[in-house]
């Protein structure tokens, strides 16, 4: 799956690198297990290529060389991608916030953590 390029949202600067993901639609959102019955106000939203930057470097153990070669973009590119993949996640875990994958395919389904709140739209990314 290629992501990344001619999204829908215009950014400044040099538009984003089509990156190759390998595990397109394998995602969910996650929320925290206490407080069962309420739904987190906060929700900290990964893009598709950080956390597969993120499960490359720091589940599957590849050093940035290898994991940027899968991913089709320069060792800088997929650092930046960890490294926002991992201060959200950080975040996230620290203030009991919800993670929410952006495009995760489960938005309409009932597996979706999200998807019995009024409004059924996930939060879009964070600049």
């Amino acid at each position: 799956m290629n992501c990344g390029a001619g999204g829908g949202n215009r950014r400044r600067g040099r538009p984003r690198r089509a990156r190759m993901i390998e595990t397109e639609g394998m995602w969910r959102c996650y929320a925290p297990c206490c407080g069962r019955g309420q739904h987190p106000q906060e929700t900290v939203t990964l893009l598709p290529e950080e956390l597969e930057a993120f499960r490359l470097v720091d589940s599957e153990g590849l050093d940035q060389e290898s994991a940027a070669e899968r991913m089709h973009v320069s060792r800088r590119t997929l650092w930046r991608d960890v490294h926002t993949a991992r201060r959200k996640v950080a975040d996230a875990l620290s203030e009991g916030k919800v993670i929410a994958i952006s495009d995760c395919g489960h938005a309409d389904q009932d597996a979706c953590i999200l998807s019995d709140q009024e409004n059924e739209t996930l939060p879009q990314p964070e600049e």
